[in-house]
């Protein structure tokens, strides 16, 4: 029974396992962007920035609000005696009567001669020997202060303006980890693409090399016209084995942005024709460039208004602050001597006087640091203007070049066709064969460079256009 049971489970986590392994991600274009905008984990970490920078916001608007903290304690002073040897009979007098003007109350009058009877009677005029013990004591203290300042108002501001920018930051690296999918998607598509135009070619060759070898055996063709066509399919076949690694390749770093497991099978629904790049470019240079929309502009306005609020920061350290304070002590164990009150208020005006310079050495350096920030934003601006003219001038050559390498690779294709045709009836050498196979795996070549061209200045064009 035991053996069945341990059989059991073990063919139970072994079909789990092999259903894990077996599992398949059927994507389109649109569904592993919107996947990737879910699960991908640097964007989780782009968004726990976000949370971080709305908890330091909290944490400086607290500085502010009402502080209040409490405190008890205990002392124990393990049966000490004050010793007011010398102090007794007349000397005693003379005390009481320098302190009676402050205690016009009997209450306060009684609690200072509750000093006394711990001390012995004196009678004849001599020193006598006598102290009062000190009692244990335990405190409860309540404190609440708030203050205020102009410099706690701008710290306010500025963190709010860590959590816009923190925004900025998570609509960007979402912008970014859309492309990096986009760009992966396509790649993958087009090395496909690739494969299947060299497969069949490859099978094409070796259909020639079957025949020319059987040409050979029938003494109408020679070995070296065989040998010829051996090497274009090795080649061929190593250029197919080759693509067939990047795929996965490719597809394992595709995986890495959906943030899937590395066991997960991938699977394409779409292809470069359903695609269609064409649209799409013509779609993007239709689109107007809003300097307003870019990320990296509004991050650095974003860093412009923090340093503005840094200097206005610095100017404020010339300001007052003020500051309130409310205290409640209550002892619980109480030694025999205690004037102290229950209550206690308070108020602090802080002047800022002289500071040898330091305050205004740091209103320049805020200064300095704010028109260095306006001079980056324009840079910026310039440099933003000028590549959206290069990356439009791009797109527009790589769409001319990807529609005449597309032409070119139908065209190749129709050569190398009849060039078969002609050999299968012996119009044509293996020469001919191979110098026609070698210009189509060159337009092929072309053609997927042209591609690659093609999305990435798409590609490029959309960061910039904030698509």
């Amino acid at each position: 029974m035991r053996k069945l049971i341990i059989l059991t489970v073990s063919a139970l986590l072994s079909l789990h396992v092999f259903s894990q392994k077996g599992e398949v991600k059927r994507l389109s274009l649109p569904e592993a962007e919107a996947y990737a905008l879910v699960h991908n984990k640097m964007l989780l970490n782009a968004s726990l920035a976000i949370k971080e920078a709305e908890a330091a916001k909290w944490q400086a608007i607290a500085k502010g609000l009402p502080q209040v903290n409490a405190t008890i304690d205990y002392n124990d002073y393990f049966n000490y005696e004050y010793d007011f040897s010398g102090l007794s009979g007349g000397m005693m007098s003379p005390i009481q009567d320098m302190l009676a003007p402050l205690y016009q109350d009997v209450g306060a009058l009684m609690l200072m001669q509750g000093l006394q009877p711990t001390l012995p009677p004196n009678t004849d005029n001599e020193p006598s020997q006598g102290g009062t013990k000190m009692n244990p004591t335990s405190t409860f203290n309540l404190r609440a202060t708030i203050g205020f300042s102009a410099a706690y108002i701008i710290g306010i501001q500025m963190s709010k303006l860590a959590v816009d920018m923190s925004k900025i930051n998570f609509d960007k690296s979402q912008r970014d980890t859309k492309n990096q999918v986009r760009g992966m998607y396509y790649s993958i598509l087009i090395t496909q693409s690739t494969i299947n135009l060299l497969t069949s070619s490859m099978d094409n060759m070796k259909k020639m090399h079957t025949h020319t070898e059987n040409a050979v055996k029938a003494g109408i063709a020679e070995q070296t016209d065989a040998d010829q066509l051996a090497i274009q399919v090795y080649s061929m076949q190593n250029t197919v084995n080759a693509s067939r690694r990047n795929v996965e390749v490719m597809t394992n770093a595709l995986r890495l942005l959906l943030g899937l497991p590395i066991e997960t099978e991938i699977e394409l629904t779409e292809n470069l024709e359903t695609l269609d790049i064409s649209v799409n470019t013509l779609n993007l240079l239709g689109e107007r460039f809003e300097m307003k929309n870019n990320y990296d502009y509004r991050l650095l306005k974003q860093n412009e208004a923090l340093a503005k609020k840094q200097y206005q920061m610095s100017g404020w350290a010339y300001a007052p602050s003020i500051g309130a304070f409310y205290q409640y002590t209550n002892k619980i164990l109480k030694p025999n001597f205690d004037m102290s009150p229950n209550n206690v208020a308070g108020v602090t005006l802080t002047m800022p006087l002289f500071s040898s310079g330091e305050r205004l050495a740091k209103v320049r350096q805020t200064k300095f640091a704010l028109q260095a920030a306006q001079n980056q934003t324009e840079i910026l601006q310039d440099q933003l203007s000028a590549q959206e003219k290069q990356l439009r001038y791009n797109i527009t050559s790589a769409y001319e070049n990807y529609h005449i390498q597309k032409k070119n690779i139908e065209l190749s294709q129709q050569v190398f066709d009849k060039v078969l045709q002609k050999y299968k009836l012996g119009y044509s050498s293996s020469l001919d064969v191979t110098n026609a196979s070698m210009t189509l795996i060159s337009t092929q070549n072309n053609y997927v460079s042209a591609t690659y061209e093609l999305i990435n200045a798409q590609l490029e064009l959309e960061k910039l256009l904030n698509k």
